[in-house]
């Protein structure tokens, strides 16, 4: 580089080939426009295929909506349930009163071992509950009280049904809003 410039610049601009240096010599011997340099080769498939992936894993983690059966359901939260038995805690942000709680079953079986619903005075109840949901399906409405009660959170147990490594059922908690 003589004076911090180019030799390739240098000599393009010289030959006339090149108006304020919007044409440049590439390294891989072609003259290309400088917004149009040649990318290598597989570029453009290396992003189409991350795109596909971003796409494809960003359609996967997509939850299914909760069943609205009408206007006083409410979602509550969400967890996943694999093969293993496992325990989840789902943190009841909303302040309402619900007189109901339903749980919604989604991909998987799943079968329960326990489920309490500590309340926000601190109260547990242990209510009877369906010892398995199939798949697309939904638990019994589990009456809480009439006037309602403010949940802190929901405690539940348990496990997906099915072949090892085969994917983990999505579980949604659905609280019925209790009516003044």
């Amino acid at each position: 580089m003589r004076n911090g410039i180019d030799p390739f610049l240098e000599m393009a601009t010289e030959l006339g080939k090149c108006k304020d240096s919007t044409v440049l010599f590439s390294r891989y011997g072609h003259w290309h426009d400088s917004g149009t340099a040649p990318r290598k080769a597989g570029t453009m498939n290396k992003a189409i295929a991350v795109y596909v992936l971003l796409a494809g894993m960003t359609m996967s983690c997509q939850s299914p909506k909760l069943i609205n059966e009408d206007n006083n359901w409410t979602y509550l939260g969400q967890s996943k349930a694999s093969h293993i038995r496992e325990k989840d805690v789902i943190k009841i942000k909303s302040r309402d009163k619900f007189s109901e709680l339903r749980i919604y079953v989604f991909d998987k079986n799943v079968e329960i071992k326990d489920f309490e619903v500590m309340l926000i005075n601190g109260d547990v109840l242990k209510p009877v509950i369906d010892k398995k949901i199939l798949a697309s399906d939904k638990s019994r409405v589990i009456e809480l009280s009439t006037e309602g009660k403010q949940l802190e959170h929901l405690l539940i147990r348990y496990r997906s049904e099915g072949p090892v490594f085969t994917g983990k059922a999505h579980v949604q908690y659905g609280g019925r809003r209790a009516v003044d």
